[in-house]
């Protein structure tokens, strides 16, 4: 019985753990992005200026992509 008491315990300090994280993330969120893409097609620059703007609060620059139909 004394075997099975450390993998009952470890489950214990695990959940209350994940309990500790899960209520410190209310406090402070995480926000994880992805981006993909080709080599060196701007992926830093683009997470750097997102970043920046969302910490200043500013607006993107709008831009017409070329999708954009003009008549």
């Amino acid at each position: 019985m004394s075997a099975a008491s450390p993998g009952w315990l470890d489950s214990v300090r695990l959940a209350v753990l994940s309990l500790g994280e899960a209520i410190a993330g209310v406090a402070n969120p995480t926000i994880r992005l992805g981006v993909t893409g080709l080599s060196r097609s701007g992926k830093t620059v683009f997470t750097t200026a997102l970043v920046h703007h969302l910490m200043m609060g500013t607006v993107l620059p709008a831009r017409s992509g070329s999708a954009a139909i003009c008549l």
